[in-house]
């Protein structure tokens, strides 16, 4: 998938709300959102509930919404969203009683520095998860299938008995699949953050 920028994109959310679009942002973002919420501790249940809430108040923020890069990052707008709506559906159904305790047993506050480190965290699996979306459709099977062993944390030996080919052309395609992993999430950093 070719990513159009995130300004770009922002801007034809705003000035005119076109269905594509909408569908272009929720294609790249909806992960994060995901992972920010599933972070939470939310109930399985709810999450694809709070998902469609959080892409709504997005929606509404749009036309009010200014990027500017001294504030901060869009994911971290985007991380703020989804962090207020979640609190705030918690706080509602607490209110109502019909919480379940035992799910949020585990929760935990969450200070400016937490929340700072769960956002940087949830963005750069996000960024690695489309970066290996994007990439691997551009790779050989033999190269695709390699790194992904690399990844399992399997020893070179073994992946290249795996695939029957030489120790040292696994080490190759590790290193050429690195630099264009690297490659990718710093043009995605770029484009979408």
């Amino acid at each position: 998938m070719s990513y159009r920028t995130r300004l770009t994109l922002m801007e034809r959310l705003k000035n005119s709300g076109d269905e594509k679009s909408w569908d272009e942002f929720n294609e790249i973002y909806r992960r994060f959102i995901y992972s920010i919420v599933r972070s939470m501790y939310v109930e399985a249940h709810l999450i694809d509930d709070l998902i469609q809430d959080v892409l709504l108040s997005v929606w509404k923020a749009l036309p009010g919404f200014e990027y500017d890069p001294e504030k901060g990052r869009f994911s971290s707008w985007l991380a703020t969203i989804t962090i207020n709506r979640v609190k705030s559906t918690q706080l509602k159904r607490q209110r109502q009683g019909a919480r379940d305790q035992k799910a949020f047993e585990n929760e935990k506050e969450l200070d400016e520095g937490d929340l700072e480190h769960l956002v940087n965290r949830e963005w750069a699996a996000f960024l690695t998860k489309t970066a290996w979306q994007n990439v691997s459709k551009e790779l050989s099977p033999v190269m695709k299938d390699c790194f992904e062993g690399v990844i399992a944390g399997k020893k070179v030996r073994d992946i290249g008995k795996e695939l029957d080919i030489p120790e040292n052309t696994v080490s190759i395609y590790k290193k050429r699949v690195s630099v264009i992993m690297r490659r990718e999430i710093h043009r995605l950093e770029e484009e979408l953050n």
